[in-house]
């Protein structure tokens, strides 16, 4: 069975400045919510140069599978505007914004050393928090639209981070829908599902 992710590192000359992500964090270290939206939405521009279709920036606009990892913190400032390094992993089929956006959101909103500067600036729960700043960014999940997600993070995982747990896809879901995290029942879950689901609990409920 095919992986969806393929390792393609470049051969491309290192670009040395500050990356985008520093500058989000920056944003959040200071309170300014509406500075990380407009850093962020400057993201969101630099992704269009990968689309496979002229349209509007929204969830389910695909991009070429070299996007994936057109992350924020790969990103650098040049003289003449943001530069893409450490081009290593691609997907074999495109990759959607909504994935993209996500991928980096849950990072920042989980992140020990972001998750309450992130709390601070949109609301007091994390999945109620990056829903929020999708809605203001323009990229609304809907229905189904976390499976993208939810399937290249387990290849992530099993190709990077084998050592770590997988996510849970009901948790998953509570980005579509809004609603307040409710983990499962402990006793019903398998191991590695449970230690996670511990870990979710305490970082959300505290």
């Amino acid at each position: 069975m095919q992986s969806a992710l393929k390792f393609t590192p470049t051969d491309d000359i290192y670009t040395l400045g500050r990356t985008l992500h520093a500058r989000l964090y920056e944003r959040l270290r200071d309170h300014d919510g509406q500075g990380f939206i407009a850093a962020l939405r400057e993201w969101l521009l630099f992704l269009a140069r990968f689309k496979l279709r002229e349209e509007t920036l929204a969830w389910a606009t695909p991009l070429r599978g070299e996007a994936f990892d057109c992350l924020p913190s790969n990103l650098v400032q040049g003289q003449d505007g943001l530069v893409f390094i450490d081009k290593e992993w691609q997907t074999n089929q495109p990759v959607h914004v909504g994935t993209m956006a996500l991928r980096y959101l849950f990072n920042i909103a989980f992140s020990a050393s972001s998750r309450d500067a992130f709390l601070a600036c949109f609301g007091d729960e994390p999945l109620l928090a990056i829903r929020q700043v999708l809605t203001e960014i323009g990229v609304e999940p809907y229905a189904g639209a976390t499976q993208e997600f939810s399937e290249l993070s387990e290849a992530v995982r099993l190709q990077v981070y084998p050592h770590k747990p997988p996510l849970t896809k009901q948790y998953l879901l509570e980005i579509e829908s809004g609603a307040k995290a409710k983990p499962a029942p402990v006793a019903s879950q398998t191991p590695a599902i449970a230690n996670l689901l511990r870990r979710i609990w305490r970082r959300v409920f505290g």
